[in-house]
């Protein structure tokens, strides 16, 4: 019924009319109660009946009855003898509701709001629309305004314009367009009454710019007057509705009087005209007042805001509960299934198996993981095709490895793991090309034992046991004479590091020379720290293969612990093995464990033993060749001993395939042998002559009988019993002596894995295997060790000495091969998709195969499959996406693959004219793929809005071709179809008219990406900001109303998702509303976004988990949690510190240079340490950024526009504040020049920048001198700056305001030049006047008018100028640029100032910028991406970078937030009389007591209030006088120490001095 179209003419509401208006009156009657029942309940059913019965009752009125009734209310309706009152009891009195008091057509109108938004239910949205066809057909001129006016008309057209491929929603949709089309559309192309009005003016407005239509730039005067009259429909606040208001088309009037520029403009490239449209909307809309007291600005932000709220359908997805933790998602694996492509061949085919990857697992990741398994490696290969074993065999080559600096590429460890220098270096331990074992076998208690040669600068955790005389063994499979060799010491323990130990080697692994014993070396330090010993080895011809560390002593912290994390060797390689690496060594240890395992049957009560091969107890047994006796028989592979010393307990015999045991007599007999029934002297030849031995099939069986105890009848002679034959879990044997005789239950037998330790199983496939996240900036949430704290030591990083001569001159061994590396093509698709089969055959046949994204993580990847036919506004029901297992399908990479095939449309219009209609391509793939990427302005002008299979039918093959070439040549901003049949005043296409005018500003709004009306009211919103930032009015209070309370709501829930965070799947909205709209959401917001989505995965997690620690509900887990493990396992770690050491002094800024060059790409926290000093932590980097800030305003880097030295001392000799600088010198010397005037201290203060408007780019021409060494100067500004947001940190650097909007892309226009150079700006200020003059007198038509403007322009060739840009100092290395060729001699005359205007204001604020500019941004994306800056407005970006550069508190302030402590409290006298002195510092006093105290001269937004930690008073304890000692300060925790002084005077004294002399280091606490 809903989907049939009725008569205009027809009124089903006849066919009741024999029951009378009474009955009909009677039902509407209820309408307020029923919309009162729908609105306040959830319940399903019971809302569905009160929507379905004022359906009924619409249906059932007839037009007379709905006109009468339209503007009638509850208590008209009680008095109205034609509508019966509804029963109620005599005497009783019903209270009437808001619901009674409203006239029938607002409340049946406002019940329609509250159904028709498009996140509603289904079945409500259609009962709503057809309640809408109801009306409309019944009385469209009475309710037709009604509906425009309260938006029902915009939520038809958002539902007409869904394009889902679900069927229901497809249905709907093509009911909404129907009744759009039949009776909106018209009515909304021809206004009337007060709309009609105001689309006259937003005409107007639009055809002052609008290219053909008058064809004159407007002046300012009829600008203002057409904005007048607009400012009429605002006076008062309800004239219009939003809905009216933007049906008028206001919004598309104020972006093209906002963002048209006018081609014939010759102060385009100013866009002075655009600055000025701007500042005259600004002031016409701020000027007087509404009905509500507020500015007609207001109240348009207001409607604007309230339109943005109602047709926004941005979309949510939600992955987790709101109770669960961080760790829960993201640690939660997926289910992925794998299938080989037909055709590869030549990979091995895992189709069916089954892969769990944890969701932040990158797809580089799992191809990584996948390419092992898959493609034969280069280490898979017989070894003697390696290239390092080809080389190592050339005769005629000299294989010699010299040490250059530690672990570089000149080691025989990198040598095999890199294949001979000619692949990316793989651990070869890892791969059977070298082996390890060591003094606890292959199984470490922490770390792997392939952890030794890792060549990571992060330290492992890897060590053995804490046992006297550990070892690591390495065999290199090659034949070694040492000359260096590198160690790096682990991570584990801080103070474990080496301290004796021998380097020992060997040829067989079992007989050992020394070669470099060490005793106390103190090389190693702090974990993750390298030293190189050059070695001096006994002569040799052959060398050696086996390598050993042997630890002989203690290590740094008292322990035994062997700790590693790295291992490189040096030498001369004088052979090279074709056996793999391990062998013998496996082969002596398979032989030991094989000669225990023939001794179990021997053991009984009373024999005497010895500790065997895999002996682990230490000194237990009282030493080696310590003798026990057995006291009980061997149960499940143990057995006790009770040694000499009077020790017992129990050992292993066969558990855990380990053997602590061995006979003292290895001639005792078995038990068997003992047994009364066999005689000793025919043991041997003992026959079982009815037995049969089930391995060898010999029969009979000669010599010991091992029976199953499991199978049945299943016999084995000893050869094939300790062969391994038949030793499935579980089976365990009886040993028979003879016929009859008594047998003997033997522990479970353990297979030698000898054998597979040499297979490579890296094509082997693990079923249990989960790929997981590694986070290599976050430190273990837990460490299980006893005494051992969460917080790992700083890792210090290796930091080249910009002052150390450097040496180029390495010898590094080059490759002889070509690295080419194997890459894998993945695809992935749902287990139930249609297209799987395709994507198969897509991946072997077709030129552009769709790769996943490899810097993508698994869950953006299957969350992107997951919703790809989904357009739901909120995803709550993503839980499914672990409850389904995608597939992915592998393949070799083809040069041709694009990772990004997926962002660019499928098939080139040649393609679809070709195959279009065919099997090979259906018109509903082609409609399909351009509702998914078109918008619905565009969809609806070439009318493939709808269901899918109707667009199909009314459209033939022809016309989606033309539609697709169209959308083919501007997919981005999906333009209007240029293909249309157009006539000089009108386009028709269908029923739909298009004036000249319409055409032109829907390709004016495409051009500028406004194809919609979101984008249209959010750039608005943007404008304004921007303009009000400019003007400085008002912003505060008008900032408000720019916030979309509803997209703040969004961002702030989508933002309390961690998944969608850390994996990367966020809707694309996210990141383009924030950072091209800033203005609609709160600056908390911002920033939020800012902290979570912009540093990576790692600094997310770490975010995440700082918020989530701050809640209530984690607060509560850690009170009740009863271990520390319990409380940190609802953790994925905490952020590393890493920590550099620096040298304080001149060369502080290439010492910086230094650090960000090896720490910019770095997620951990940056430490950073003076040489020589002894202080450490938070304090002193902040120390660190204000002496690098300092030194960036230098005057010899030639980075910022200042004046020569010479005219800055002209200018400070007459001026009282010469010397009040914060800049380099301690206040001590500051003072001194003050009062002396001293001119070497002057002149030291002028080697720094002062400039009031603050820090500037020089421009610079292209052949400037030192421009190389500039520009890296501001990439590692830009390095700097992003480090400081990265890390919170606090810096002092005056930059001026226009680089703050550079940063944040804001444009610059000609008003910035004012806080950049405040002279020339003042000066071309009075040039651009008379330009402006010059045109305008051009442009006059009256002779005798425009001779007397000509008149009054003043001479500018008395100027001097030529056209050229003259520095302000020579410190930039040239003395002028020629603005135009040869404009030294082009003389600035009248005719030209227009030119030389525009040229030195692209010049300065452009051109001469742009690549220091780009250097800048260049630097902050090695932190992260600078795009992320365009969501702060240019004050907001200072104040995070630089915190309240007005250091100002008064008495109240400090009492509230100085906290005294330990020995002070807050009526100390010493306190107070700290707090008297502090008030009365200057703003100089002020800086320097706050860099003394918390090593920054800036306070944190929001004053002393947010620092954090707090400023803190303590008592320092003082041998003898007080009033002799001076105040210090521990700058990481804030603390100010400050002894008990007597007075104030004092107090101030000692304070004073402190800040004089305190701060050029740290050598004191």
């Amino acid at each position: 019924m809903l989907g049939n179209d009725e008569s205009e003419d027809e009124d089903p509401s006849q066919n009741i009319c024999e029951y009378g208006d009474h009955v009909v009156g009677f039902l509407v009657r209820f309408l307020p109660i029923l919309v009162r029942r729908y609105q306040n309940t959830m319940q399903m059913p019971v809302r569905k009946n009160a929507i379905t019965l004022i359906s009924k009752m619409i249906s059932l009125c007839s037009r007379d009855l709905l006109s009468n009734l339209l503007h009638k209310c509850a208590a008209d309706w009680e008095s109205d003898e034609s509508v019966i009152i509804s029963p109620v009891k005599s005497g009783s009195k019903q209270k009437k509701s808001s619901y009674s008091q409203r006239e029938f057509g607002n409340l049946l109108v406002d019940f329609l709001a509250m159904v028709l938004p498009a996140d509603e239910e289904i079945g409500f949205l259609k009962i709503g629309i057809k309640i809408v066809t109801d009306v409309m057909r019944r009385c469209p001129d009475d309710f037709f305004h009604l509906l425009l006016r309260e938006g029902i008309v915009n939520n038809v057209e958002m539902l007409a314009s869904n394009s889902d491929s679900n069927p229901k929603k497809q249905d709907l949709a093509y009911f909404a367009k129907n009744v759009l089309d039949k009776y909106f559309t018209k009515r909304t192309a021809t206004p009337i009454g007060l709309v009609a009005d105001l689309r006259s003016v937003c005409d107007r407005i639009i055809q002052l710019f609008i290219p053909g239509v008058n064809g004159l730039t407007p002046t300012s005067s009829e600008i203002e007057a057409v904005l007048q009259d607009l400012v009429r429909f605002l006076q008062v606040e309800n004239m219009v509705s939003p809905f009216e208001l933007e049906n008028a088309g206001v919004i598309e009037a104020l972006i093209v009087l906002l963002l048209y520029k006018d081609p014939n403009d010759e102060f385009s490239n100013l866009e002075d005209s655009l600055i000025r449209r701007r500042t005259i909307l600004m002031t016409t809309l701020l000027r007087g007042s509404n009905s509500e007291g507020g500015s007609p600005l207001v109240t348009l932000l207001r409607k604007l805001q309230t339109i943005l709220s109602c047709i926004e359908r941005l979309p949510i997805y939600s992955h987790s509960a709101s109770n669960s933790s961080c760790i829960d998602c993201i640690k939660t694996p997926l289910n992925i299934n794998l299938r080989r492509a037909p055709g590869e061949k030549e990979l091995l085919d895992w189709t069916g198996k089954t892969l769990k990857i944890e969701p932040l697992v990158t797809v580089s990741t799992i191809e990584e993981f996948l390419l092992r398994r898959v493609v034969p490696q280069w280490y898979d290969h017989d070894r003697n095709e390696m290239n390092f074993v080809r080389i190592l065999q050339d005769d005629g080559r000299k294989n010699e490895f010299v040490y250059s600096r530690d672990f570089d590429k000149n080691g025989v460890i990198y040598f095999i793991g890199s294949n001979g220098c000619s692949k990316e270096w793989i651990n070869p331990a890892s791969h059977g090309l070298v082996f390890i074992t060591s003094s606890d076998g292959r199984t470490l208690p922490y770390g792997k034992v392939e952890d030794i040669l890792s060549r990571s600068s992060e330290a492992q955790n890897c060590h053995t046991k804490d046992r006297s005389s550990s070892w690591f063994v390495i065999d290199l499979g090659l034949n070694l004479i040492p000359s260096a060799y590198t160690l790096r010491h682990a991570c584990g323990y801080g103070r474990s590091a080496l301290r004796a130990w021998q380097l020992q080697m060997s040829t067989d692994g079992m007989n050992w020379a020394t070669i470099k014993s060490h005793d106390n070396d103190q090389g190693m330090v702090e974990p993750g720290s390298t030293y190189t010993w050059i070695l001096d080895a006994p002569e040799t011809v052959n060398g050696w293969r086996y390598v050993r560390i042997m630890q002989t002593g203690r290590n740094a912290g008292g322990k035994n612990y062997l700790s590693l994390s790295g291992f490189e060797i040096y030498g001369t390689v004088t052979s090279v093995a074709l056996d793999r690496p391990g062998k013998q060594l496996m082969e002596i240890e398979a032989s030991a464990r094989l000669e225990a395992r023939r001794q179990v049957h021997k053991f009984q009560v009373g024999t005497k033993v010895v500790r065997g091969f895999d002996w682990k107890w230490g000194s237990q047994d009282g030493g080696q060749g310590e003798v026990g006796e057995v006291q009980t028989e061997i149960n499940e592979g143990w057995v006790e001993v009770r040694w000499e010393n009077g020790e017992s307990n129990r050992y292993r015999m066969g558990a855990q395939n380990s053997y602590d045991l061995k006979l003292y007599d290895d001639s005792i007999p078995s038990p068997a042998d003992s047994d009364e029934e066999v005689d000793d002297d025919t043991e041997g030849n003992v026959t079982h002559s009815s037995v049969q031995c089930d391995g060898c099939v010999k029969f009979p069986l000669v010599g010991h009988r091992f029976r199953c105890s499991v199978c049945k009848d299943y016999d084995l002679c000893e050869g094939c019993y300790w062969d391994d034959v038949h030793a499935e879990e579980g089976h365990t044997f009886y040993v028979i002596r003879k016929p009859g005789a008594k047998r003997h239950l033997l522990p479970c037998r353990q297979i030698s894995h000898f054998e597979s330790s040499f297979t490579d199983r890296s094509h082997a496939w693990e079923s249990n295997v989960t790929l997981k996240r590694e986070f290599s900036s976050l430190e273990a949430a837990f460490d299980p060790r006893r005494n051992r704290t969460t917080t790992e030591q700083p890792v210090t990083l290796e930091i080249e000495d910009p002052g150390a001569v450097r040496n180029n001159a390495r010898k590094e061994v080059r490759s002889t091969e070509k690295s080419t590396k194997q890459r894998l093509a993945l695809f992935i698709s749902m287990p139930s998709d249609a297209n799987s089969v395709r994507i198969s055959c897509d991946a072997i046949h077709t030129d552009r195969a769709e790769l996943l994204d490899l810097e993508s993580t698994i869950f953006r990847v299957v969350h992107k499959k997951f919703y790809s036919s989904r357009s739901a506004v909120t995803c709550a029901s993503s839980n499914k996406i672990w409850d389904t297992t995608f597939t992915i399908t592998y393949r070799l990479a083809r040069d041709f693959d694009d990772p990004h095939a997926g962002d660019n449309l499928p098939w080139t219009p040649a393609y679809v004219a070709e195959h279009l209609g065919s099997d090979n391509l259906a018109k509903g793939e082609v409609i399909l793929c351009m509702q998914e990427r078109a918008t619905a302005e565009w969809l609806r002008l070439w009318r493939l809005s709808g269901n899918v299979k109707q667009v199909a039918k009314r459209n033939n093959c022809s016309k989606i071709i033309a539609a697709y070439t169209s959308f083919y040549g501007d997919p981005v901003t999906k333009s209007i179809p240029r293909s249309i049949n157009s006539k000089d005043d009108a386009t028709f296409d269908g029923d739909v008219y298009l004036s000249r005018q319409e055409i032109l500003l829907s390709e004016f709004m495409a051009s500028h990406g406004l194809s919609d009306k979101v984008s249209r009211i959010l750039q608005f919103l943007k404008i304004v900001n921007e303009s009000l930032e400019d003007l400085c009015s008002m912003h505060q209070d008008i900032g408000q109303e720019l916030i979309n309370q509803k997209l703040s709501n969004k961002l702030k829930q989508q933002l309390s998702d961690p998944l969608a965070i850390t994996s990367g799947s966020m809707p694309k909205w996210c990141h383009e509303v924030v950072t091209k709209y800033a203005p609609v959401f709160p600056f908390e917001i911002r920033f939020q976004y800012f902290a979570h989505c912009s540093f990576g995965v790692d600094r997310a997690v770490a975010a995440i988990q700082l918020a989530q620690d701050k809640s209530p509900e984690r607060m509560r887990q850690r009170a009740n949690a009863r271990t520390r493990e319990e409380d940190t396992s609802r953790s994925l770690g905490q952020l590393k510190q890493e920590r550099v050491v620096v040298k304080r002094g001149n060369q502080i800024l290439e010492w910086a240079m230094s650090v960000m060059k090896v720490h910019a790409k770095r997620k951990a926290i940056l430490e950073v340490t003076f040489a020589d000093e002894e202080g450490h932590g938070s304090g002193v980097t902040n120390e660190f950024y204000s002496l690098v800030s300092d030194a960036l305003q230098r005057r010899d880097l030639g980075m910022w526009i200042c004046d020569d030295l010479d005219n800055s001392l002209k200018k400070n000799r007459n001026s009282s504040d010469t010397f009040d600088t914060e800049i380099a010198l301690s206040p001590m010397k500051k003072a001194k020049a003050k009062t002396d005037g001293d001119m070497e201290i002057a002149f030291e203060i002028n080697r720094y920048v002062h400039r009031d408007c603050g820090l500037f780019p020089a421009p610079l021409p292209p052949d400037a001198p030192n421009k190389d060494a500039i520009l890296e100067k501001f990439r590692f500004l830009g390095t700097f700056l992003a480090k400081a947001l990265l890390d919170n940190r606090l810096i002092s650097l005056p930059l001026a305001s226009p680089l703050f909007k550079i940063l944040c892309h804001y444009p610059l226009n000609a008003s910035d030049l004012a806080f950049i150079d405040p002279e020339k700006a003042r000066h071309l200020a009075q040039l651009h006047e008379v330009a402006v003059v010059k045109k305008a007198a051009d442009l006059e038509e009256d002779s005798v008018r425009k001779q007397e403007m000509l008149q009054s322009l003043p001479d500018v060739e008395v100027y001097c100028l030529t056209m050229q840009y003259a520095p302000s100092s020579t410190i930039h290395g040239f003395r002028s640029y020629d603005l135009i060729p040869d404009g030294g001699s082009v003389t600035v005359d009248i005719g030209n100032v227009h030119e030389y205007v525009e040229r030195m204001y692209n010049f300065m604020l452009d051109e001469g910028i742009s690549e220091q500019i780009a250097a800048i941004r260049e630097g902050i994306s090695e932190v992260f991406p600078e795009s992320h800056l365009k969501a702060f407005t240019p004050s907001e970006l200072r104040s995070m970078l630089s915190g309240d550069s007005n250091v100002s508190w008064s008495k109240i302030d400090l009492l509230e937030h100085l906290e005294p402590r330990n020995g002070y409290d807050i009526d100390s006298s010493t306190f107070q009389h700290l707090v008297h002195v502090l008030c009365d510092l200057d703003e100089r006093e002020r800086k320097d007591f706050l860099r003394f105290v918390t090593g920054v001269r800036v306070l944190p937004p929001g004053g002393l209030k947010n620092l954090d930690p707090k400023l803190t008073v303590v008592r320092k304890h003082c041998e003898n006088d007080p009033d002799d000692h001076f105040p210090s300060a521990n700058t990481c925790f804030h603390f100010l120490k400050l002894p008990e002084y007597s007075s104030t005077e004092i107090l101030a004294s000692r304070l004073k001095t402190a800040l004089q002399h305190g701060m050029d280091g740290f050598y004191f606490n």
